[in-house]
């Protein structure tokens, strides 16, 4: 397995942090703040892209609740 590569985004003024790894065609994120885990197939994609999109994704919903 690879080591996980560091992600981080900022929505407003907080920055949130998070590692991803790749494994086959699945990237898998890991929120540093929330602890939660988010996959999803890159198909054409970067990788540490689709991280910052999962990222956001799991940030937006912990916001919603």
């Amino acid at each position: 397995m690879e080591e996980p590569n560091q992600v981080t985004i900022e929505i407003g003024n907080t920055r949130y942090t998070g590692s991803y790894v790749v494994e086959g065609d699945l990237v898998t994120v890991t929120s540093d703040d929330f602890g939660n885990k988010e996959s999803a197939r890159i198909d054409e994609a970067d990788p540490h892209d689709l991280a910052q999109v999962l990222l956001r994704e799991m940030i937006r919903r912990k916001e919603d609740l």
